[in-house]
């Protein structure tokens, strides 16, 4: 177990992550409960999502990033004017 040193929360190692230990009881005690998933299958495939769209989601957060640049560039050079 080690710590987060943004947060100072503890963090424990589920299905191969590293995981805050407030959020792994939220999910066994609070979210799972009722639900008919076991807690092993839930962190797997939580796993699996990751794996799969974290490189996806990088490439669309920078395209993001860029068009925001654009936006705020185009703003920055309009500063003063008007526009439609």
């Amino acid at each position: 177990m080690s710590k987060s040193p943004s947060t100072g929360d503890r963090r424990t190692t589920i299905a191969g992550m590293s995981v805050s230990e407030t959020f792994a009881r939220f999910v066994v005690d609070e979210m799972l409960p009722g639900t008919g998933i076991k807690p092993s299958a839930w962190w797997s495939t939580l796993d699996e999502l990751l794996t799969t769209f974290t490189p996806r989601n990088r490439q669309l957060l920078h395209v993001r990033a860029e068009l925001q640049r654009r936006i705020d560039d185009w703003h920055r050079d309009r500063m003063g004017t008007s526009f439609d």
